[in-house]
């Protein structure tokens, strides 16, 4: 193995070509070869004119290259002829957040971390974490290395604070990242320093969130929440008003009788029906709540959904 037979027919060899660098390495020294080699009889052979004792030429394509780049691997091959490990050690990367990443708000960020050196971690790109595999194949040796990946967030009033819990929650299942990820700041741009307002310019606190604002329906908002407490919500631990509202919006628990209520009538403002406001008859159960129609019967009648509005008009 390794070196030209004594003869070839003309019929097996190719024309001469040329090897050019990083296509080819000499199989018996694995040296980088360069210069005219044929084809013949399935080998690459150097040189114009092969002759016996000519050497074998290997493609770098055919030896899965990333293994050349770990020195233990080229030397092994060289011993044994055999292929060591098509694994291969993390690549650092420099992660750069483009303006269409600024556009969506966030970018996924990836790591490699060893296992029994937990403060050995690489940040590697998407196509290296796609790689990670137990079976020999060309990329990371996910029984050696941990495959992390997180959420980063760019922009947003939150987004430093969503990058500390983030780093957080990914340190309590992979112990040494939060000593890795140490900027929450890092890659975030801060949106311009303003206070939001009311019609009437008094200043919203900032403990509320960026939802906070006009309800999508006059039925629902801070006047019916369960987390509002005369004018101040429990959740965001903040000063609120009735006709605002935001996402963590939960409608209050209307008390109920402790007797059944019958034949009462409502103008509006009190009930929904199917989402849409109830004018008309209905009466109280003491365990089912409000139903339509003035009396309690055996037959199913629909349910009717309170909007619950108490205190200040604030």
């Amino acid at each position: 193995m390794g070196r030209a037979q004594i003869y070839y027919p003309a019929n097996q060899l190719s024309e001469v070509q040329i090897a050019k660098p990083g296509e080819f390495i000499d199989e018996e020294t694995l040296e980088p070869y360069v210069g005219q080699y044929v084809e013949a009889n399935g080998q690459y052979i150097a040189g114009s004119n092969p002759k016996l004792g000519d050497p074998i030429l290997k493609r770098i394509d055919d030896l899965a290259g990333e293994k050349f780049r770990q020195p233990i691997s080229t030397e092994y091959y060289k011993l044994t002829r055999k292929e060591f490990d098509n694994h291969y050690i993390p690549i650092s990367s420099n992660i750069k957040p483009t303006e269409e990443d600024y556009d969506d708000g966030f970018i996924m960020r990836y790591f490699a971390q060893k296992k029994n050196e937990i403060h050995k971690i690489y940040e590697i790109d998407e196509e290296q974490y796609l790689a990670f595999n137990r079976d020999n194949e060309v990329g990371i040796d996910s029984k050696i290395y941990n495959r992390i990946e997180i959420r980063w967030f760019l922009t947003g009033k939150d987004a430093v604070q969503n990058n500390k819990i983030n780093t957080q929650l990914l340190d309590s299942r992979y112990p040494g990242m939060i000593d890795f990820l140490t900027n929450p700041i890092e890659f975030v741009r801060q949106p311009v320093d303003f206070n939001r307002t009311y019609n009437d310019e008094t200043i919203i606190s900032d403990n509320l969130p960026e939802s906070y604002g006009i309800p999508p329906s006059e039925n629902v908002g801070c006047k019916n929440c369960k987390f509002r407490h005369n004018n101040y919500c429990s959740k965001w631990v903040a000063q609120i008003r009735n006709t605002y509202w935001c996402q963590s919006y939960h409608l209050k628990p209307k008390p109920l009788p402790t007797s059944l209520k019958e034949n009462l009538y409502t103008y509006g403002a009190e009930y929904l029906l199917n989402g849409e406001e109830y004018i008309g008859y209905y009466h109280i159960h003491p365990d089912k709540g409000a139903m339509v129609g003035p009396y309690h019967v055996d037959q199913p009648h629909d349910y009717l959904t309170p909007i619950y509005s108490s205190e200040s008009s604030y």
